[in-house]
């Protein structure tokens, strides 16, 4: 998987690699790369498509290198479920490609995506009004999802309007790439980043049983896991995590303080969709005191 790693790295680069890498790649690939695809199940897959919510780039680059490209794809049901994506010759990890055929696809002055084509319905049924939000004069689809293109003309997502937050000092930030960042960490299973109207951005955190489990008996750390939320190891351990994503982001975009809850989020409290989105208001409500307190004093 290294040597693999490796091999995607140089391909996003276009750095060149030697013959003897690219020889002994193929050779490994055959062997312990079709056994890893096999123990996935995806040794007969053709096409392996990824689309609806992020996935982070670390992710999508080990399924390159085990032979397994993943396509990233953009697309709204409004549009029919596709508006851009990654090409089999030129595939941009972090992006959802360019236009798709016969589609046309730009960000307007505020950054917000729009797409037009054959492929963008013709509005809501008896709702004009909704219809008129979506749908400009000039026939472009405002998506609400915001964008930019890298220099190859590949469409990078950058978040939700609705869900940008404007700080005390007035930087608009977009959380969901900084959250796609803290869900990567080992222990970490949802990340929510508040600071609207706030002097820094802070986040809360959910832990994975499964893995909470295993950490725990690995450091023998017995009792109820929610209980561990507070445990000074595990605290140490999730800031060494958060110090690492701070290092590669602006400062303005660092996570100050963060709070481990002791549940994961459900759809029964209402605080996830069905298809297991965070609803932000939800969970701001429901964690109002303990936002506030990762805001108190100095």
């Amino acid at each position: 998987v290294t040597l693999g790693l490796r091999k995607v790295t140089a391909e996003q680069e276009g750095t060149s690699q030697t013959k003897y890498t690219i020889a002994l790649y193929e050779v490994l690939d055959r062997t312990i790369g079709a056994a890893i695809r096999q123990q996935l199940g995806l040794d007969q897959a053709h096409v392996l498509v990824t689309a609806a919510a992020p996935i982070h780039p670390d992710l999508i680059c080990w399924f390159h290198a085990i032979g397994l490209p993943l396509v990233q794809m953009y697309g709204q049901t409004e549009d029919c479920g596709a508006g851009t994506g990654n090409h089999a010759d030129h595939m941009r990890i972090g992006t959802v490609g360019s236009a798709l055929p016969g589609i046309s696809v730009r960000t307007a002055d505020d950054g917000e995506i729009l797409i037009k084509g054959g492929n963008v319905c013709l509005g809501y049924v008896n709702d004009p009004k909704g219809t008129a939000a979506l749908i400009d004069a000039d026939g472009w689809m405002h998506t609400e999802d915001t964008g930019a293109f890298d220099a190859d003309g590949s469409l990078r997502i950058v978040g939700r309007k609705k869900d940008l937050i404007i700080t005390a000092a007035g930087q608009n930030i977009a959380p969901q790439d900084i959250e796609n960042d803290l869900r990567n960490l080992p222990l970490v299973s949802e990340a929510i980043v508040v600071g609207e109207g706030r002097r820094y951005l802070a986040a809360l955190l959910t832990l994975d049983p499964e893995k909470l489990t295993r950490w725990a008996l690995q450091h023998n750390k017995l009792g109820e896991l929610e209980s561990l939320a507070a445990d000074p190891d595990l605290l140490t351990e999730i800031q060494a995590g958060i110090d690492e994503i701070n290092v590669k982001r602006s400062h303005v975009e660092g996570i100050r303080k963060f709070r481990l809850l002791a549940h994961d989020l459900t759809v029964e409290a209402g605080e996830l969709t069905p298809t297991m989105k965070v609803k932000r208001t939800v969970v701001y409500e429901h964690y109002a005191e303990i936002i506030d307190d990762l805001y108190a004093g100095g």
